[in-house]
């Protein structure tokens, strides 16, 4: 192969692979809208971000397993340290979650079961 069809093949592997990672974040995201669990999740910390917005960092525990992630807010982070939240989690995959910084837990809440609750507790 000459030096022009290496990089067109360099290129089309390299938009495959943008495409792959794209298609698997919606996946991974609206598979949360139809099979889901719900536990507690601790805001232990953020970081400001280059351009705008605070990555908040948190983490959750599911079958006594910890997890961590991070979510982007614009707003002051300082209002979600040190907080607690209702996180949503993918069975399957425990590791895909999102956090709803709309939906404080209670103090008087201890803690989650380890599968987590089915739905959102009252």
């Amino acid at each position: 192969m000459n030096n022009k069809t290496l990089k067109t093949v360099g290129i089309f592997l390299l938009f495959l692979l943008i495409a792959i990672v794209i298609v698997k974040y919606y996946i991974d995201k609206n598979s949360l809208k139809k099979e889901y669990r719900v536990t507690i999740g601790n805001i232990y910390d953020y970081e400001t971000l280059t351009r705008s917005g605070y990555d908040l960092y948190f983490n959750y525990s599911v079958y006594g397993k910890q997890y961590e992630s991070d979510y982007i807010v614009y707003n002051n982070p300082k209002n979600y340290v040190n907080r607690r939240f209702f996180v949503v989690f993918s069975p399957s995959n425990p590791k895909n979650s999102k956090i709803l910084l709309d939906r404080p837990v209670s103090d008087e809440l201890k803690q989650a079961p380890l599968e987590g609750w089915e739905n959102l507790p009252e």
